[in-house]
């Protein structure tokens, strides 16, 4: 999760949460388990967290931050064409 930059935990109310370490701030709350969360395995290169708790399910969950962060860019990108005498701009929001 982000390069040493969080830390994810998780308890006895069943949720897994995602912290920013340097503020100390809660950047996500994952829900999905109705008991206590008993083990967290995390695969950095496939950005993955799975959790297992005393409810008998696991939850795989993904870390979509990257893939957000690309569709924004996507549609705040700036297309400009040029035409003779004028200049036209135009953006996707």
């Amino acid at each position: 999760m982000a390069g040493f930059r969080q830390l994810v935990s998780a308890g006895g109310d069943g949720l897994v949460k995602v912290w920013t370490i340097k503020t100390g701030e809660c950047d996500t709350t994952l829900d999905n388990h109705t008991d206590r969360i008993w083990s967290l395995a995390l695969n950095e290169e496939e950005n993955t967290l799975v959790s297992g708790g005393g409810d008998s399910v696991i939850t795989f969950w993904e870390d979509t931050t990257a893939l957000e962060k690309e569709k924004q860019a996507q549609a705040l990108e700036v297309r400009v064409e040029k035409y003779p005498r004028h200049v036209v701009a135009g953006a996707d929001f």
